[in-house]
């Protein structure tokens, strides 16, 4: 019997609307992206090239498993500052898409980091909500975005978008060093310097060691999820910095959003 299989997107959450409402959308753009390989058994989802060079090869060898015999669903969820904890939204996913014949729910980490909260709080709500459900549906991690090695073109395909002789490739941070120690690695293969907003070696501090060079132009990645108050501070401190190196001109450059672009990764990663 072909497991008929539903999705669950995790992100972090924020008091923030903009965060929810771009989840929302990544949510439908991944729905849409499924039910074109249902429908066209395979076929390339779009004109870009990472869908047609990278990814179509490998939608056409595994859309066979997307059966339209029970529909396409993909859900939201937040870790953090949701209206439900995640193993009750968890569980209330997993109930609704029982009666639809859906035997199996992907929990997808909309995460960039390997911390606490990808390898500790996630599976333990999964944990919790499998003790309240029933062994007629699976509950299945699966990888957090930021293990898609298609990430690190999509980083470098909006670094491209920006005029600048250094990058800086600036991530939250964690107190797990074995994750920082993943994004010093995606700096050096863009050709940046990496910095945390949370852990040193900061923005700031970075942006000091570039001001003595004769580079005169930096480019800044956030790499996060969504616009949100975390970016605002960026902003904010970005303009304070160009304030007190007034030789230096520095280019923000956006976060991750809800685009085809990164649903692709998103699909990729559940065939």
């Amino acid at each position: 019997m072909t497991s008929q299989t539903a999705y669950l997107l995790v992100s972090h959450g924020s008091r923030d609307s903009h965060p929810q409402i771009a989840l929302e959308s990544l949510a439908d753009l991944v729905k849409q992206q499924l039910n074109h390989l249902s429908n066209n058994n395979g076929a390339t989802l779009g004109t870009q090239p990472l869908y047609e060079t990278q990814l179509q090869p490998r939608f056409i060898k595994t859309a066979t498993i997307i059966k339209k015999t029970a529909p396409i669903v993909v859900e939201t969820a937040t870790l953090e500052l949701g209206t439900y904890s995640l193993h009750e939204r968890i569980q209330q996913v997993a109930e609704k898409v029982q009666p639809l014949g859906i035997d199996k729910l992907k929990i997808v980490p909309l995460f960039l980091l390997k911390g606490v909260h990808v390898t500790e709080d996630i599976p333990e709500q999964i944990e919790l909500a499998r003790q309240n459900l029933s062994h007629s549906i699976k509950l299945e991690l699966s990888p957090y975005l930021g293990n898609s090695p298609q990430i690190i073109p999509l980083l470098a395909g909006q670094f491209s978008q920006l005029t600048a002789g250094k990058r800086i490739l600036l991530s939250h941070g964690s107190r797990r060093s074995q994750a920082n120690q993943q994004i010093e690695q995606i700096a050096s293969q863009l050709g940046a310097k990496p910095a945390y907003w949370s852990v040193s070696p900061s923005l700031a501090q970075q942006i000091a060691t570039m001001a003595n060079s004769e580079t005169k132009t930096i480019a800044i990645m956030p790499y996060f999820l969504f616009r949100g108050g975390i970016i605002e501070a960026i902003a904010q401190e970005i303009q304070h910095l160009q304030s007190t190196y007034r030789d230096l001109t520095l280019h923000l450059g956006n976060p991750l959003e809800a685009t085809p672009e990164l649903a692709s990764l998103i699909v990729e990663a559940q065939l």
